[in-house]
């Protein structure tokens, strides 16, 4: 998906119409149009806007459909964020709700089953996965988030 189909996408799951949109965020509703349409990709401070209008990070407006980001964009934009790169990564409203049920063993599942994660490391999940093997790996990564917090935390003290 593109910017603009990303755009329309959420705009939708809000349940605003375009007019709507260019209410809240101030930018003419042309512009919104030609963002939808993928006529033309709005500025950083234009995704700012919208990412604020449709509570979510800049991340989820810009990533493609398996979830990947063109390095070249996420470097402008954080560029020209420098002052407040934050809203970039933050969280929208439903990922916070999200949040307050999250369950580890589900999470690491999850990512353990996405395509990406096994044409990456090279393996099935199905092939790789007994319980006992799950079990090995979230324990290896439990403890390996936990040795690598403890790092970041000392060195930041």
């Amino acid at each position: 998906m593109s910017i603009g189909d990303n755009i329309k996408k959420f705009r939708k799951i809000k349940k605003l119409t375009q007019q709507e949109l260019a209410s809240v965020t101030k930018i003419s509703l042309s512009a919104i149009i030609k963002y939808e349409n993928n006529q033309r990709d709005p500025k950083t401070e234009m995704l700012v806007k919208i990412a604020n209008a449709l509570d979510v990070p800049i991340m989820e407006l810009i990533a493609d459909e398996n979830n990947f980001v063109d390095n070249n964009l996420a470097n402008r934009i954080l560029s020209d964020m420098s002052d407040d790169s934050s809203a970039f990564y933050s969280q929208p409203s439903i990922i916070r709700k999200i949040d307050e049920e999250f369950e580890p063993h589900k999470a690491i599942e999850e990512l353990l089953r996405t395509r990406a994660l096994q044409k990456e490391l090279d393996y099935k999940y199905m092939e790789l996965i007994s319980r006992d093997n799950f079990n090995e790996i979230y324990k290896f990564i439990i403890d390996m988030l936990r040795m690598k917090i403890t790092e970041i935390k000392s060195r930041n003290k």
